[in-house]
Order: C-alpha cells, then sequence, then structure tokens
C-alpha cells in the first residue's frame, strides 16, 4: 500500500532511510527553501543516482572529434588483441 501524504502517490512504496545529521539538516533547509517535501527531493535525488550507475562509464580517451567525425576507439578490439603480438607488416 502506498503512503500517502501530499495527495495520492500511485506505484510508490513506503521505506526507512537514516541519514547523518548534517544530511538531514540539509534536506530540511533545501525542501523549505524550494517548497517541496523531503521525500520528493529524496525520489528524484534516488532516481537520478540510480540512472547514472545503469551508464556504463566510458574510458577518458574515448571521444568525439570536434569537428563531428567519429574519433572513438574501439575499446573491444583492443581488449580482444591484448597480450597478442602485433600482425607482420605485409611484404608486398
Amino acid at each position: 500500500m502506498p503512503y500517502m501524504a501530499y495527495g495520492t502517490l500511485l506505484h510508490v512504496e513506503k521505506t526507512t532511510v537514516y541519514v547523518d545529521q548534517h544530511v538531514k539538516r540539509d534536506l530540511e533547509a533545501l525542501a523549505k527553501r524550494l517548497g517541496r517535501p523531503q521525500a520528493e527531493l529524496l525520489r528524484e535525488a534516488l532516481v537520478q543516482y540510480l540512472d547514472r550507475q545503469k551508464r556504463p562509464s566510458l574510458p577518458s580517451f574515448v571521444a568525439t572529434s570536434a569537428v563531428g567525425g567519429d574519433a572513438s576507439i574501439d575499446v573491444r578490439a583492443l581488449r580482444e588483441g591484448a597480450g597478442r603480438e602485433p600482425a607482420a607488416a605485409d611484404a608486398s
């Protein structure tokens, strides 16, 4: 059964989170300043945090060119070739 405060909240569950006193004070102050419920701020922050954790982070050397070309490195190919001797040059 969803916890109901500030109206009906569909598809949410009540949970308990323990936070340090300074985090609680900061949350209270932010909620008051923004005029929003603390629970709403916590839900928003958790969703953003979990979304960031789902996205794989790219190594710092993977990039795209400033002129619009693709300058990324195929990391999978690099991993597959790791530890192998470089291919001999074609003697044509």
